[in-house]
């Protein structure tokens, strides 16, 4: 089993946890001989990758979709490995991963001029155009932050993350279960932000002028 050292930090810190979730949910007898299956290979950075007789160049991303993301890269063919960094009318879900790391990976990805992508889908260029659910996840991903900056702007709270519906994705799977959640994690991560670069308040003496 191959997988990035991120990863299997990620297991080891949460796989013994979900595995006895599953044995209690299910019970021993049911689970019997279900063991964890630990990565035996780690992937770096610009490693190859031999599958047959195809050589896939090994990307790391890290802090993108989860701690850390492995995508391959077949640069002749065009083709991307991206994993769950790539959705197609599905909404991205934020519960491991980062906004601004998200977004960040797609445009690393992009730049690659990619023909194919498959990720929780498979999308192909269309013309000039790049893999429209390529496009699409760093879209919903760059409007997400943008409403939550601008709520936060007009005074907004965390906890009024209905008021930040993105209606225009409504017609994506999981909206409905996916939408409140996402705005929690992105406005957790994006209030520090807003708050380095918001402007101090007014003075007294200000006030007063």
């Amino acid at each position: 089993m191959l997988a990035t050292e991120g990863t299997r930090r990620a297991m080891e810190q949460r796989c013994p946890a979900c595995l006895q979730s599953l044995i209690e949910r299910a019970g021993a007898q049911a689970m019997a001989g279900t063991a964890i299956v630990w990565p035996t290979r780690g992937l770096i950075e610009g490693a190859v990758l031999a599958v047959g007789a195809q050589r896939l160049r090994v990307m790391r991303v890290e802090q993108g979709h989860t701690e850390s993301d492995l995508v391959l890269w077949h640069a002749q063919q065009g083709v991307l490995w991206a994993g769950g960094l790539v959705y197609g009318e599905r909404l991205p879900e934020l519960a491991q991963g980062s906004v601004d790391g998200w977004l960040a990976a797609l445009d690393r990805l992009q730049a690659l001029g990619p023909r194919h992508v498959i990720g929780a889908v498979v999308s192909s260029a269309q013309g000039d155009s790049g893999p429209v659910a390529l496009s699409g996840t760093r879209g919903y991903l760059q409007a997400l932050r943008d409403h939550v900056l601008s709520a936060m702007d007009q005074g907004r709270h965390a906890g009024e993350s209905a008021t930040v519906p993105m209606p225009e994705w409504r017609g994506w799977a999981g909206h409905a279960q996916r939408q409140d959640f996402n705005v929690q994690r992105a406005w957790r991560e994006l209030e520090p932000l807003w708050m380095r670069q918001a402007p101090p308040p007014a003075s007294a003496e200000q006030v007063g002028r």
